[in-house]
Parts: C-alpha cells; structure tokens; sequence
C-alpha cells in the first residue's frame, strides 16, 4: 500500500532529470555565475541565454535558474537554491 507522501516522492522522482551539485568558481557582478566546477572539471561560462526565477511550493524552496552556454558549446541549466545559496546544474 502506498502513502501519498511515498507515491509523491516516486511520482516526483521520476519526472526530474539527473542533479548533479556543483561548487561555484567565480561570480559576474556578484550573483551570475562565471565558472563552476562539476566533478573536478572547470566549466567557463561564455553567454548567459536566459534567466528566470522559479517560485517555491511547500516543499521545495525558490530557485534562480540560468540557461548557459559554455565553452565548446556545452548547454545546461544552473540552479541556484535562494534560501540555502546551494547550486545545481542540469545537462
């Protein structure tokens, strides 16, 4: 028998893509990311492409995200977490 609070988590699980926490290198004009580091490889940041905020829900706290172009034109999306300053990136 599943809980709701068990079948959201599986539910949830299932719809989101691989996170991978990152460690911030250097910052532009104090909040937009410059270089960041992902599995000891350093990531450079060439052109920020869009930037929007994502309003928390219960469960889940408020977001900045990023949508970046890096070096050798990599795409991916950063997520900075607003109440605990943690980063994530998404490929």
């Amino acid at each position: 028998m599943l809980t709701w609070r068990i079948a959201d988590t599986f539910l949830r699980s299932r719809r989101t893509r691989a996170v991978t926490p990152v460690e911030l290198c250097e910052l532009r004009y104090g909040f937009l990311p410059a270089r960041f580091r992902q599995n000891g490889e350093i990531y450079r940041v060439v052109r920020i492409e869009q930037i929007w905020e994502q309003p928390g829900g219960l469960f889940r706290a408020d977001q900045r995200c990023f949508a970046l172009c890096c070096v050798n034109d990599l795409r991916c999306t950063l997520v900075q977490e607003l109440q605990t300053g943690s980063w994530q990136v998404f490929w």
